[in-house]
């Protein structure tokens, strides 16, 4: 075999090589395209089918932060768990009327809020 066949025959593998290798990535970069646009039809799915249960993804994303926040100050719970401690131990029959109160405005504010935000609707 001659140096020169041997640089032709070489030639004509590249360029079939090269024009095999043109067709796959034509296939591949279809086949991306498509998984793309399913993608995307599938993110589209989710978020109108999930529209239902963010509430319950907003509760957790709040304990979530919540926990965060006890993690990042344990110090101040703490104390705070001492002073209610303390309170419960010296004075108990107080402790009990300030958490009877403190429950009774909890459970206004709750009944009290509808009407505010339908009358800040309005506004």
């Amino acid at each position: 075999m001659t140096s020169k066949h041997h640089a032709d025959t070489t030639a004509d593998q590249a360029v079939r090589a090269g024009h095999k290798r043109i067709d796959v990535d034509d296939d591949l970069l279809a086949r991306r395209d498509a998984l793309k646009m399913r993608s995307e039809y599938l993110r589209h799915q989710l978020s109108f089918k999930a529209t239902g249960i963010q509430p319950a993804f907003r509760a957790t994303d709040r304990v979530a932060e919540g926990l965060g926040w006890v993690k990042a100050h344990p110090g101040l719970v703490a104390a705070a768990g001492a002073a209610l401690l303390g309170a419960v131990v010296a004075r108990p029959r107080a402790f009990m009327r300030l958490g009877t109160r403190a429950f009774a405005a909890w459970q206004m504010v709750q009944r009290v809020q509808p009407m505010v935000r339908a009358f800040t609707r309005r506004v």
